[in-house]
């Protein structure tokens, strides 16, 4: 008998004051410590029009959900994405879960998440150092740097760590799974996003119909992913002119298969 996942798709929608996402702004919103972002847009290398726009960024946040009293939900979350000329924003959010992170002292942090932000710190400064170059009119440095970021960001079989770079999914899957959540994502221009939980990453639970089962594969994955798209909103929309109180109007919803049926509003 085949093993069957848990997996859910949901859908959300990033408020974009203009009408369009241009992705050219972000700055992780929930944040405690320990905050890189990387957004840069590379132009065609025949055209010099187009290319493509890299988006990582890492924070520590703590989502105060442990459920226990007295302790913390603190979760580095890093985001990892690609836009192509003309195309949505790709990419995958992963949660990295410690129970030691009580601070900002990065020797509190697992070996290999202090290896996975070692790598990303030296990712910020290779953009810091190339962009001035860039600027004035080194292609060449210009197209070393897409191909470091375009491994960087590569999701699966593709993504290596040789001499072309780093790259994040590669380091982050060595990090122990029982601590490692990913949630891929999809944004159009009109800030429509649609998410799905990867269930890769959790604990291989192979379901059997139970009920109860079921129900708290539900919550996680739906907690998960209502997480990830929290943060994917505060990274790329900065605006003040809305009330925050009414940021519960943008949340996900599970998305249904038939197509006659709407999403179902909690």
């Amino acid at each position: 008998m085949n093993k069957k996942t848990f997996s859910e798709e949901y859908i959300g929608w990033v408020p974009c004051l203009s009408g369009d996402m241009f992705f050219r702004y972000t700055e992780p919103g929930l944040a405690d410590f320990d905050v890189v972002a990387i957004n840069y847009h590379a132009r065609d290398m025949c055209s010099g029009e187009g290319g493509s726009r890299y988006i990582i960024a890492t924070s520590v946040y703590d989502w105060k959900d442990s459920g226990d009293p007295g302790q913390h939900g603190w979760f580095r979350v890093v985001v990892t994405g690609k836009r192509s000329y003309r195309e949505n924003l790709k990419g995958r959010v992963y949660f990295i879960s410690d129970i030691r992170k009580r601070g900002g002292s990065s020797k509190d942090f697992p070996e290999k998440e202090r290896d996975l932000m070692c790598g990303i710190y030296n990712l910020k400064r290779s953009v810091d150092v190339a962009l001035p170059v860039i600027e004035r009119g080194s292609y060449s440095e210009e197209k070393k740097l897409s191909e470091l970021l375009d491994n960087a960001v590569s999701i699966g079989p593709n993504g290596i760590m040789d001499d072309v770079g780093f790259n994040i999914d590669y380091a982050v899957n060595l990090i122990d799974e029982k601590f490692l959540y990913a949630v891929d994502f999809e944004i159009d221009r009109n800030g429509i996003t649609n998410l799905k939980y990867d269930p890769s990453y959790a604990d291989g639970v192979e379901l059997k119909g139970d009920k109860d089962k079921l129900a708290k594969l539900h919550y996680h994955c739906y907690s998960l992913t209502r997480q990830a798209f929290y943060y994917l909103k505060y990274l790329l929309h900065k605006h003040t002119h809305h009330d925050h109180s009414n940021d519960s109007l943008t949340t996900i919803h599970l998305k249904n298969d038939d197509p006659h049926c709407d999403a179902s509003v909690d």
